[in-house]
C-alpha cells in the first residue's frame, strides 16, 4: 500500500468507527442493527412493566456499567455484568417462558442489546425492552434501589 493512501486510510476508519459509537439523538433515524432488535425484542411501557412488577411477573436486567448501577437501578433488577460474571451467585429464572425485560440508561441506548442478546443466548424467549430505561423511571419520579 502507498504511504499516501495508507495516510488516508487510518483517519478514515478512525472516523467510521467512531461514527458507529455515537449515540443516536432524539431525531435521527435509527440505524438498520437497532431496528432489528426493536423487532425481535418488543418495548414495553413504564405502565406496563409496572403493573408487571407489583405482580411479580417479571425478571429485570439492567445492563449500564457496575459503577452506574450501584448507584441507582430499577427496585429489584439484576446487573447484566454481575449475571454474567463467571462466579456469579445471580441466576435468571429457571422458568424460561417467563418474562425478562431488559434496560439501559435511556432511548438513545444501545447497551440493553447485549442484555437482550444474553438472555437469548441462555435460552429465553419472551424478552422485551424498556425503551425509557433509567432516564425515564426517573423522570416518572419513580424510586431507584442502589447497591453501594
Amino acid at each position: 500500500m502507498q504511504p499516501v493512501a495508507r495516510a488516508l486510510l487510518f483517519p478514515a476508519l478512525f472516523c467510521a468507527l467512531l461514527a458507529g459509537s455515537l449515540p443516536v439523538q432524539a431525531n435521527d433515524p435509527l440505524p438498520e442493527s437497532w431496528k432489528v432488535y426493536e423487532e425481535k425484542y418488543p418495548p414495553i411501557s413504564i405502565e406496563q412493566l409496572t403493573t408487571l412488577m407489583a405482580n411479580h411477573n417479571v425478571t429485570l436486567i439492567d445492563a449500564n456499567r457496575t459503577s452506574t448501577y450501584q448507584s441507582g437501578h430499577i427496585p429489584g433488577a439484576l446487573s447484566l455484568v454481575e449475571l454474567s460474571a463467571e462466579n456469579s451467585k445471580l441466576h435468571l429464572p429457571r422458568n424460561r417462558q417467563k418474562l425478562i425485560v431488559v434496560y439501559c440508561g435511556g432511548p438513545q441506548c444501545a447497551t440493553w442489546h447485549k442484555a437482550a442478546d444474553y438472555a437469548s443466548v441462555k435460552g429465553y424467549k419472551n424478552i422485551k425492552h424498556f425503551k425509557g430505561g433509567l432516564k425515564e423511571w426517573k423522570a416518572h419520579g419513580k424510586d431507584l434501589e442502589t447497591s453501594l
